[in-house]
């Protein structure tokens, strides 16, 4: 192994190098012949900051491999050396943000996802994205928990429990209802997207739909049926729930959503459509074989949507544009 090396990578991670050092961080993975010293770095980056890490051995190999692959495509011509190192450097955000913020733990609550069939949490500081094994798509506030199955297959509901806060865009399945459980209330439902947000001692619970419609019951009775910009609040020691059908802006229960993206092995059709939901746009595909290539990046709040987009494009060789109609477009030939 090389010492160099490894502590070249170190300063990566940390994101402490100089412009010629991305650039042969960049080269040295393209070569392919250092994941000792990688995962050696990633081990002494959890060493430095006296945190435990929970990324498996697996996905610190991942990411290795996308910062290999989106090292091997050149730059457009009108763009600066940091905009074709940012391809790179964002492959590797979901870790060095996570290692600037666990020094500061009680300022920044976990959001955690528990999978019973993994016996052991998955945890990160502050929000996080995670993809059901139904394809259903979450995300957690911070300081929420979400526990689910290895796989819904064979079981006669797709049942997951909450604790916290969470946006649920959940995959259609109607010989399979998607039913969440929090507190003493059930979420039922067939394919939609609403909010969840329950208190810490889960004695108040507010159910917000963005779209679809939604099933609310506590023990067997049921509170509401809720379609698109409707809410329900639950309260432990109220006779009656309060529902409101009229005025509810739906973007104010959800206006947490608007922080650090996170996009862990996810597809490009599932990164277009999470774009497409933050920023109210349509998404066209010119290649539909660009739909299921994978890629890992993570991007900060203050990220602008071009930058996002022209880093994609770069980690994954496809073209993103974004035309007067709203439209985000992907082309190119895409990944291998």
């Amino acid at each position: 192994m090389n010492n160099t090396i490894t502590q070249l990578f170190l300063k990566y991670i940390l994101n402490q190098c100089s412009k010629a050092e991305i650039e042969q961080v960049i080269s040295l993975i393209k070569d392919g012949h250092n994941d000792s010293e990688w995962l050696a770095a990633m081990e002494l980056a959890e060493q430095e900051n006296h945190f435990e890490s929970n990324l498996s051995e697996s996905h610190k190999a991942n990411i290795y491999q996308g910062i290999r692959k989106a090292g091997q495509f050149k730059p457009r011509s009108n763009q600066r050396w940091w905009a074709y190192s940012a391809a790179a450097i964002l492959l590797v955000a979901s870790v060095g943000l996570w290692l600037q913020r666990s020094n500061n733990p009680s300022t920044q609550p976990q959001a955690v996802v528990i999978n019973k069939a993994e016996s052991k949490p998955l945890a990160q500081t502050g929000k996080k994205w995670v993809k059901l094994p139904d394809g259903t798509s979450v995300q957690l506030n911070a300081n929420s928990s979400i526990d689910y199955p290895d796989s819904f297959e064979g079981l006669k509901e797709r049942k997951v429990t909450l604790v916290g806060e969470a946006y649920f865009d959940v995959k259609h399945k109607e010989a399979q209802p998607f039913v969440i459980s929090t507190g003493k209330l059930t979420v039922t439902v067939l394919g939609t997207a609403f909010n969840i947000k329950s208190s810490a001692d889960q004695s108040q619970i507010t159910v917000t739909v963005t779209r679809g419609k939604v099933k609310v019951q506590k023990e067997g009775q049921t509170l509401g049926l809720l379609t698109q910009n409707q809410q329900l609040s639950w309260k432990a020691n109220a006779i009656q729930p309060l529902l409101k059908q009229d005025h509810i802006d739906p973007k104010v229960a959800i206006a947490w959503k608007a922080d650090d993206l996170i996009m862990d092995d996810v597809t490009l059709e599932e990164a277009a459509n999470l774009l497409a939901k933050r920023y109210q746009l349509k998404v066209h595909f010119d290649n539909p074989a660009l739909r299921q290539c994978k890629f890992t990046a993570a991007f900060l709040e203050r990220n602008e949507l071009t930058q996002m987009l022209n880093v994609i494009g770069d980690i994954t060789n496809t073209k993103l544009t974004v035309n007067a109609q709203q439209t985000l477009t992907l082309s190119g030939a895409g990944c291998n």
